[in-house]
C-alpha cells in the first residue's frame, strides 16, 4: 500500500495525490460502522505504515470517553472535564505541519521544482477528532489572563490552519460528528469547505443535505441501510459525486488491533527519542 492512498475497497481508493481538500467529514448515528469504518479505511492503515523521518504523527481524540479511550495513546478529558492537554496536542500536530511544510519547501527548492510530500517519503500525519462538536463545547469560550491562547477561538484558529493549508504537508483532518446536521453547522466555512472527503453512514436523504447539494443527490435512492453502509465523495475527479459505498467489515477487534498499533506506534516515537534519531518536528516552536 502506498502511503498515499487509503482503500475502502479494492475498486474504491481515496488517493491523497488526487484529492483537493483532503480533510474528511464523517458522519454517521450510533451503530452505523462509522467508528470501524474510519478505523478500518484509515487510521490502521495509516499506523501500519509506521512513522517517517519528518514528524508525522496519528493522534485521536475521543472527547466522550468511550471505546476509543479505552485504547493507549488516545486523548479524552480528564475526570473534571479539563481538555488542556487536548488542546496542546492539536498545537503541536499544527507546529509539525508548519516545520513539515518548511522541509517540502526547501527540498523543492534545492531541486528547482515542486516536491510533493510523499515524495520525500512522508507518512500521513492524521488529526482524528471523534465528536468534534461536542469537543468545541469542552473549551471555554474566553481565555484567562493565566492561559491568554487557551479558548475555542484559538483552537478553532489551529483546525483551521490544518484544514486549509495541512494538505500540502501531508497532515489531515478526520472530523467526525454523530449528526451530519449539527456536524456541519458546528464547523467554519473554510473547515467545511477544506473537507473534501465526505462520508455519510446509515444515510439519509435530509441528512445529506448538510454534505452534499441536491443536485447532487437526485441519482441517490435510499433504503434500508444496515453498518457500514455509507454514501461517499472525494474531490479526486473520479469520486466527486456522492456514491454507496459498503465499508470494510472486520474480522477481527478493531480496538484490540488499535490497542497494539498504537502501542507500537508510539514506543517507535520513543525508540527514535532514545537512539538520537530525532524527527525534524519535535517539540519545534514556531514564530
Amino acid at each position: 500500500m502506498k502511503v498515499n492512498q487509503f482503500y475502502i475497497r479494492e475498486d474504491v481508493v481515496i488517493d491523497l495525490s488526487r484529492v483537493m481538500n483532503a480533510s474528511a467529514l464523517i458522519a454517521g448515528r450510533t451503530r452505523s460502522g462509522k467508528t470501524t469504518g474510519i478505523l478500518s479505511v484509515f487510521i490502521l492503515p495509516a499506523l501500519m505504515q509506521g512513522r517517517d523521518e519528518f514528524g508525522s504523527e496519528i493522534v485521536i481524540v475521543d472527547p466522550k470517553s468511550a471505546e476509543l479511550s479505552m485504547c493507549p495513546h488516545v486523548l479524552a478529558p480528564k475526570l473534571d472535564g479539563d481538555v488542556e492537554h487536548i488542546y496542546e496536542a492539536v498545537c503541536n500536530f499544527n507546529r509539525a505541519r508548519v516545520v513539515r511544510q518548511r522541509i517540502i519547501n526547501e527540498a523543492g527548492l534545492a531541486e528547482g521544482k515542486a516536491v510533493k510530500w510523499w515524495d520525500l517519503g512522508m507518512h500521513a500525519s492524521i488529526l482524528f477528532l471523534d465528536e468534534y462538536v461536542s469537543l468545541q463545547g469542552m473549551l471555554p469560550k474566553k481565555a484567562s489572563k493565566e492561559k491568554p491562547n487557551y479558548s475555542l477561538e484559538e483552537f478553532k484558529n489551529q483546525i483551521r490552519q490544518i484544514a486549509t493549508q495541512g494538505a500540502s504537508a501531508g497532515c489531515f483532518l478526520i472530523l467526525s460528528t454523530a449528526e451530519a446536521s449539527v456536524g456541519t453547522g458546528g464547523l467554519e466555512a473554510a473547515v467545511n469547505k477544506a473537507c473534501g472527503i465526505r462520508v455519510l453512514f446509515k444515510p439519509s436523504k435530509a441528512e445529506a443535505s448538510y454534505l452534499w447539494s441536491s443536485e447532487q443527490l437526485e441519482v441517490l435512492r435510499e433504503r434500508r441501510f444496515g453498518a457500514g453502509d455509507a454514501w461517499f465523495s472525494a474531490d479526486d475527479g473520479l469520486h466527486d459525486r456522492p456514491r454507496f459505498v459498503k465499508f470494510p467489515f472486520l474480522e477481527f477487534g478493531e480496538y484490540e488491533a488499535l490497542s497494539v498499533l498504537l502501542t507500537q506506534y508510539y514506543e517507535e516515537k520513543e525508540h527514535r527519542a532514545e537512539g538520537g534519531d530525532a524527527t525534524h518536528c519535535a517539540s519545534v516552536k514556531t514564530s
